[in-house]
């Protein structure tokens, strides 16, 4: 399998990322309810995260594998 690198891309999703992480930074204190925070709700939500990130990321490069097929740029 050959590996094709969007610059682009990449520099898109990087400032996406960081605008919705400086949003939830922001929106986090207002909006949660800190009292029902334990560490066993952060392990699950990392494990969430990491689980649908997972699954995305296997999706997305299964689709790539394939560009004539599904009409994505070489």
């Amino acid at each position: 399998m050959r590996i094709i690198f969007y610059p682009v891309t990449t520099v898109a999703a990087t400032s996406n990322f960081t605008r919705a992480l400086l949003l939830t930074m922001l929106l986090a204190p207002i909006v949660l309810n800190w009292s029902q925070i334990t560490t066993v709700t952060i392990i699950l939500v990392i494990l969430s995260g990491a689980a649908a990130s997972g699954v995305g990321y296997t999706i997305w490069n299964r689709a790539l594998a394939y560009p004539q097929k599904n009409n994505f740029p070489p």
